[in-house]
C-alpha cells in the first residue's frame, strides 16, 4: 500500500513541475513570419505547412509576410518576440545565415532555437540552347580557359542561387561574372536569350522550359537524383561533387523557447511533411520532406555558418 501511494505521489509531482503554459500550448493563433514576398519558396513552402498543422496543434496560424533586406528584417523581429512559441521565424535556410552582409542586427545561432526544416528546395545547373555548354564539363572547360567570362544570374547578393554559384564556381576553379537580376523567371529569360550564360534555377523555375528544350540542364545541386529530373546527372556524377548545394525553407523560434514547445512544434511538422499528400506536393515543387530533430537543425546552421564563412573567405568577398 505505502509504495502505491508512494507512486502516485511521484506521478502527481512530475505533473507538478510540468509548467501550466507547457500543458495547454497553443492557447492561442500562432503567428509565422516569413522573411520573402507571396509566392516565392519561402512563403509557398511556409502556408502548405500553416494550412496542416492546426489540426493537429488546435490553433489557427497567421502567415505574415515581411520581404525586406533577402529576410533579415522578419528575422530581426522574430529573435526580439517573446520566447513563448507564438512568433515563429519561416525563411530561407541560405538566407537566414547571410556570409556577405556586415553588422547583421541578429546572431543566427544564439538569438534563435531552430524547429524544423520544411523542406528541401532542389535546384539545377541550367545553361542556353544557342550555347556550346551542354555538360558541366563543357562550362568547366570554357570557364577556365577564359577566366571572367562567364556570366551568371541570381535574385541577389548574398542569396542561395548566388552562394551556390559561387560555390560551384570556385569548386570548379574558374571566374565568372555575378549580374544580379530581378527574380528566377527573369533569370531564365536571360539564359535563354544568351544573355547569362548559367543559371542555378530552382528545379520547378526551370522545368517546363527544360522539358520544351529551350533550356540544357547540366547537373542538379543535391546529392542524389531528383524524379522529376531523372535524368540529369547530380553534381558528384558530373565530376564536381564540392559543388552540391542543399538549401530549403526551416522554421525558428526566439531563443530561451522552452524545449517543451520546440519539441512538440518538431513533432507536429514531421508528421505533416511524412503525409503522402505532403510528400507529392513537395515532390510536384521540385521539392522534398526535410527531416532534422531540433538539436540536428541546430548543428546544421552552425556547419552551414562555418562552410559560407569559409567560401566567403576564400573567394575573397568582403561584407557589405
Amino acid at each position: 500500500m505505502f509504495r502505491i501511494a508512494s507512486a502516485c505521489v511521484i506521478a502527481l509531482s512530475g505533473l507538478a513541475l510540468t509548467p501550466a503554459w507547457a500543458q495547454s500550448y497553443p492557447a492561442k493563433p500562432l503567428r509565422f513570419i516569413v522573411g520573402f514576398a507571396p509566392g516565392g519558396a519561402p512563403d509557398t513552402m511556409t502556408r502548405l505547412f500553416a494550412d496542416r498543422l492546426p489540426a493537429a496543434l488546435g490553433q489557427p496560424i497567421v502567415v505574415e509576410n515581411r520581404p525586406a533586406a533577402g529576410g533579415r528584417v522578419a528575422a530581426e523581429n522574430v529573435s526580439k518576440a517573446p520566447p513563448d512559441g507564438y512568433v515563429l521565424l519561416s525563411t530561407a535556410t541560405a538566407s537566414f545565415v547571410p556570409a556577405l552582409v556586415k553588422n547583421v542586427p541578429y546572431d543566427p545561432i544564439n538569438d534563435f532555437a531552430g524547429i524544423a526544416p520544411l523542406a528541401n528546395i532542389h535546384a539545377v545547373v541550367v545553361t542556353g540552347p544557342s550555347t556550346n555548354f551542354k555538360s558541366l564539363k563543357e562550362i568547366i572547360a570554357f570557364g577556365r580557359a577564359n577566366p571572367g567570362k562567364l556570366t551568371f544570374g541570381s535574385s541577389g547578393t548574398g542569396t542561395p542561387v548566388h552562394m551556390s554559384s559561387e560555390q560551384f564556381r570556385h569548386a570548379a576553379g574558374f571566374d565568372a561574372l555575378h549580374v544580379p537580376q530581378k527574380g528566377a523567371a527573369q533569370s531564365i529569360i536571360e539564359v535563354v536569350a544568351g544573355r547569362l550564360d548559367f543559371y542555378n534555377s530552382p528545379v520547378v523555375a526551370a522545368l517546363s522550359m527544360i522539358r520544351a528544350g529551350k533550356l540544357n540542364a547540366l547537373a542538379v545541386l543535391s546529392t542524389s537524383r531528383i524524379a522529376l529530373l531523372p535524368n540529369v546527372p547530380t553534381m558528384g556524377e558530373a565530376g564536381l561533387p564540392e559543388g552540391a548545394f542543399q538549401s530549403g525553407v526551416g522554421t525558428w523560434a526566439p531563443a530561451r523557447t522552452p524545449r517543451d514547445i520546440v519539441q512538440r512544434l518538431n513533432r507536429e511538422i514531421a508528421r505533416v511533411a511524412q503525409s503522402a499528400e505532403v510528400r507529392d506536393l513537395l515532390h510536384s515543387q521540385g521539392a522534398e520532406p526535410w527531416l532534422m530533430t531540433p538539436e540536428q537543425f541546430d548543428a546544421f546552421v552552425r556547419a552551414y555558418s562555418a562552410q559560407q564563412a569559409a567560401l566567403v573567405k576564400a573567394i575573397g568577398f568582403k561584407p557589405e
